[in-house]
């Protein structure tokens, strides 16, 4: 899941969330977890639409009314996505740019018009929303003005066959597109009949939406190589071209594609969030965006974090706080300035960047402040006799030899540029020093956990370095 997902570390508490909608109360069943009271039936699409609109209304301030029949959006992965545009948007500066300024084009924004809810609420963008069945227009119109968004989203109808040309304004500018194509290439496939392998869990939960929804010619590789048909007229009047896959092997075709045409940018991403994984395209005409790619400074695959246990933190809120405590006077020990992006009752999520390395060669630093507090013993005492004919020379010896180790030390420090997020949180975990995936039955104990991972900079292993460092900080091997 997206570091900036906010169900990264919060998990859903049905109980509650029934509390302020009521509605979603006849769906609640009782959970085997000792974590949580309550838990749903994921393939009843009753529960799934109340649970979206619970969600929305309470973690977002969106009111959305989702109709029978129509697609409910997975709001995990929908998050996901939208965090995964933002980023690409940052590769120019490193900052995610918000407010009217920035226009995004979702491709069939269906009844929930979920993609420019979402974007609006939390970035004040605006957009250009297209759809091609009316009753989902009408409906989209309606979770619009239910929460006063009309002057950041318009909504068009378009024909079965228009997706970027024809709904596009003249001499406008857009920063991104968006789409959820529709999956399967017919119903065999959306049902079963080919799609999923022998070796796949069934899934947990029911797949909602209709047949436009999910069924095109061609599956979802023919509906994406109409986009990148359209993209190649439009060129950099869209900066960032993206949509999202349901299958894995659907990239290569796709990216085959595109390097045939020479599009000089292409970036590919996993969306994950639980059992469910999705995969996006994102491919741009704009070659300054290359050069950044080239050098580092673009959107980069992100590695699997680094995790990392605190057994000597209790499993509460208040070791949570003392844990957080702790990692920040490391990181200030290791000169690195962090601010707090995220910090809830169960997680406190850190920005950190360093700009020079100080978390390695810990031993030889080690030798030599030995040294340097030999060599200060040694002036103390030759100082405390105050022999009238102590030789000069041994002084300026000793200093001599303490700012050459103090030369050295400096040395070690060097210049570095290096961003990464480091998320302390509670989890349920094995007991030890590190959890292991299946390591213990039933519920595990709750347990301070700390994560992290690299954002953008020269070093990509930085995160691997500091959690051994934080190790040796406390003794563990």
């Amino acid at each position: 899941m997206h570091p900036r997902n906010y169900y990264k570390d919060n998990k859903p508490d049905f109980g509650k969330l029934a509390e302020t909608r009521p509605s979603l109360k006849p769906f609640l069943l009782p959970s085997p977890s000792t974590t949580h009271t309550y838990t749903l039936d994921f393939s009843d699409q009753d529960a799934l639409r109340e649970l979206t609109c619970a969600l929305l209304e309470c973690d977002f301030g969106l009111r959305v009314e989702l109709p029978v029949g129509k697609l409910i959006p997975t709001l995990t992965l929908r998050l996901n996505y939208i965090h995964w545009v933002e980023d690409l948007l940052s590769c120019t500066n490193g900052n995610i740019p918000t407010g009217d300024s920035v226009l995004g084009v979702d491709i069939g924004t269906g009844a929930s018009c979920i993609y420019p809810l979402l974007g609006s609420k939390l970035n004040g963008w605006r957009f250009l929303a297209t759809e091609i069945d009316k009753d989902s227009v009408t409906c989209a119109l309606s979770n619009i003005q239910r929460n006063s968004m009309d002057t950041k989203i318009k909504v068009v109808q378009v024909s079965m066959e228009t997706l970027l040309l024809g709904a596009l304004e003249d001499q406008q500018q857009y920063h991104f597109c968006v789409c959820n194509p529709p999956f399967f290439g017919d119903g065999e496939e959306r049902y079963g009949g080919v799609a999923r392998s022998g070796s796949r869990p069934v899934p947990s939960t029911v797949n909602t939406g209709n047949e436009y929804e999910t069924i095109t010619a061609g599956g979802e590789v023919e509906f994406v190589q109409r986009i990148i048909r359209d993209s190649l007229k439009l060129g950099t009047m869209v900066r960032w071209y993206t949509s999202m896959l349901g299958k894995k092997s659907s990239l290569s075709p796709l990216k085959a594609e595109l390097k045939k045409l020479e599009v000089p940018v292409i970036v590919t991403t996993e969306l994950v969030q639980g059992r469910t994984r999705r995969w996006a395209l994102g491919w741009s005409f704009d070659h300054s965006l290359k050069h950044k790619q080239d050098s580092g400074q673009g959107v980069r695959k992100r590695q699997h974090p680094q995790e990392m246990a605190l057994p000597s933190f209790p499993g509460t809120p208040e070791g949570l706080s003392e844990a957080v405590c702790w990692v920040q006077a490391r990181f200030k020990e290791l000169q690195m300035e962090c601010s707090v992006v995220v910090q809830t009752s169960s997680c406190v999520e850190l920005r950190c960047s360093a700009t020079k390395n100080t978390w390695l060669n810990q031993r030889r630093k080690r030798r030599l402040l030995q040294q340097l507090e030999r060599l200060k013993q040694q002036q103390q005492q030759q100082s405390s006799t105050d022999l009238p004919d102590a030789p000069i020379q041994d002084g300026q010896d000793n200093l001599a030899q303490r700012q050459k180790l103090m030369d050295e030390l400096t040395s070690l420090h060097t210049p570095c540029h290096a961003e990464f997020l480091w998320t302390t949180a509670l989890q349920e975990r094995a007991a030890g020093p590190v959890a292991k995936k299946g390591a213990c039955l039933g519920a595990c104990p709750l347990g301070v956990v700390m994560r992290g991972e690299w954002l953008e900079g020269e070093d990509r292993d930085i995160v691997h370095q500091i959690v051994q460092y934080l190790n040796n900080s406390m003794g563990v091997q």
